[in-house]
């Protein structure tokens, strides 16, 4: 996995409802994973999204996410895993 998201919502049932309806939907040819993130903070509900593609802005994915409820934070990390 090369590029990969994190998103921070208000609470588990938005996270819960974003990830039933955007998990495995494409975005710029890729087939996303969202998923609840295994590190979780306690003030907000973290989901992690895999498989982003380069061309996915955060803005993008904050505007998909929002359908379900306030985003609180919303980053793109570049890995450098092959």
């Amino acid at each position: 996995m090369k590029q990969f998201a994190f998103i921070h919502l208000h609470d588990e049932a938005v996270a819960e409802r974003a990830i039933q309806k955007l998990n495995r939907n494409l975005l710029h040819c890729h087939r996303m994973v969202v998923e609840f993130s295994r590190s979780r903070p306690t003030h907000t509900v973290k989901t992690f999204v895999g498989n982003v593609s380069a061309a996915c802005t955060s803005s993008e994915l904050r505007v998909l996410f929002q359908e379900f409820g306030p985003v609180i934070e919303c980053h793109i990390v570049k890995g450098a895993w092959g």
